[in-house]
């Protein structure tokens, strides 16, 4: 089940800003699969893939994502990752459908600003222990997906063992997002 949710958290706002100052620090990143071409993007990783705090806005993260939990009446147990990511137009239209980590785990995509394109697609089809990680974005032909748009002040909610893909946004666009993913 994927809910979509308007933000009702005080931090949002705080956090967008801090996000969007001029003299917030963006590292290059590269698509970490075998299928895509080489695509870069912009991201700010708050909480690393092995669970360490590597940022400064983690204490604003960490707020946020503790109100959408009281929205959603959900815990968090333990924030495995949570990264900032910018995203722009590319050669091809979306990343690879792939999961962030091949245990059971949550995710929520928060969305930093809206576009009437570049898309969440998130699939029926969940990760099976022994299966890829991820799979081409050509995928979206063959399999059954939700389309969510972004909207700035909303969030995604879903279980992240289903396959997942972000579209690009058009030339001279950018798409903000803050991805946790947690138990």
């Amino acid at each position: 089940m994927i809910k979509k949710l308007k933000i009702n958290s005080s931090v949002y706002s705080e956090l967008k800003d801090k996000i969007n100052n001029n003299s917030f620090p963006w590292y290059e990143g590269h698509t970490p699969t075998d299928y895509s071409p080489n695509i870069t993007f912009f991201y700010h990783e708050v909480v690393t893939r092995d669970g360490h705090k590597n940022s400064f806005l983690y204490d604003d993260c960490k707020r946020l994502l503790d109100d959408l939990a009281k929205q959603l009446d959900i815990s968090i147990n333990k924030i495995l990752r949570c990264c900032v990511n910018f995203t722009y137009n590319q050669s091809v239209n979306s990343c690879d459908f792939h999961i962030d980590h091949d245990f059971p785990h949550k995710t929520c995509i928060v969305y930093l600003n809206t576009l009437d394109h570049a898309a969440t697609l998130i699939c029926d089809e969940k990760y099976k222990t022994g299966q890829q990680v991820a799979l081409p974005a050509s995928s979206t032909k063959f399999m059954r997906h939700q389309i969510i748009l972004p909207e700035e002040k909303t969030f995604i909610y879903f279980n992240g063992l289903h396959y997942h893909a972000n579209e690009y946004p058009n030339n001279g666009q950018k798409r903000k997002v803050i991805v946790y993913t947690f138990t």
